[in-house]
């Protein structure tokens, strides 16, 4: 598919300013076909100043000898990314996989970018990224400039500090694939290199999650920002207990946005005669 065309096929090439040394491939998993992070792609590449990047639809990547082979195959110069389904630890061909002796042939030729479940103090095999890295692992085989991700919450009127870069001009993608241009309905507005945000309106709070932005027309540093409406939400089921019987487990889900700082605390009180 060509991003400059922005036509579905399976391969794309465009030319643009930036200085790269060899090719770029960003290698899909056919799973995410027709997902939302397939049209961010889209839309994001053909913004940044890459020099030649191709899209291709693989199958199988990690399960089969398929990226091994393809390791093989990549030229010394080209470099390749790939934004996989497959999940770590779960999926047991995954650490297969990074077991091998193969493997660490193809370190700094391929990034794998796929589902990470461990937590965040559980380093991942070398050569493993969790998917939310791609538009980092991209700066870094576009040589274009990745200078920070703001996590922030749409009460936050707190601007940031964008640290290079001309911001005369921008263009954001949206986690759903819909773009973000400088207006009364983005949510992002930039001016003498100092990033904010707000959502007041309903226009603007359609896009609070995460947002990849690149300064437009040139392309040449990247910057991601995530916006979210709630810090904590706790469900948990009703239930009864007995002093005098053998109380039972109780599920409490906690989910979270963003990075829980702080211990969580849970008091149960007494229902006397309920």
């Amino acid at each position: 598919m060509k991003f400059a065309k922005a036509v579905l096929t399976c391969l794309f090439c465009f030319a643009a300013t930036g200085v790269v040394h060899g090719k770029v491939f960003l290698l899909l998993d056919d799973r995410l076909k027709g997902s939302a992070l397939e049209q961010s792609i889209y839309k994001f590449v053909p913004l940044t100043n890459a020099t030649e990047v191709e899209l291709n639809y693989v199958h199988d990547f990690m399960k089969s000898d398929a990226g091994l082979d393809y390791g093989r195959k990549l030229a010394q110069a080209d470099r390749a990314i790939y934004i996989g389904n497959d999940r770590w630890p779960d999926d047991e061909y995954v650490r297969t996989l990074t077991n091998r002796r193969e493997w660490f042939d193809m370190l700094g030729k391929i990034s794998f970018l796929i589902v990470s479940n461990a937590p965040a103090y559980a380093p991942m095999p070398k050569g493993l990224f969790a998917r939310h890295d791609l538009w980092r692992k991209y700066a870094e085989v576009t040589s274009a400039r990745f200078i920070g991700f703001f996590n922030k919450h749409t009460l936050d009127a707190q601007s940031e500090t964008l640290s290079a870069g001309n911001w005369r001009s921008f263009t954001c993608v949206h986690e759903s694939g819909r773009v973000v241009s400088p207006g009364k309905k983005s949510p992002v507005a930039i001016n003498r290199g100092r990033l904010s945000l707000t959502f007041r309106s309903k226009a603007q709070a359609d896009f609070a999650g995460g947002l990849v932005c690149t300064n437009t027309p040139v392309g040449d540093t990247i910057f991601e920002v995530r916006a979210t409406k709630t810090d904590v939400a706790l469900q948990i089921p009703v239930a009864r207990f007995s002093a005098w019987n053998e109380a039972q487990p109780l599920e409490v889900n906690v989910r979270s946005d963003r990075l829980i700082g702080a211990p969580l605390t849970l008091q149960v009180l007494p229902a006397v005669n309920a």
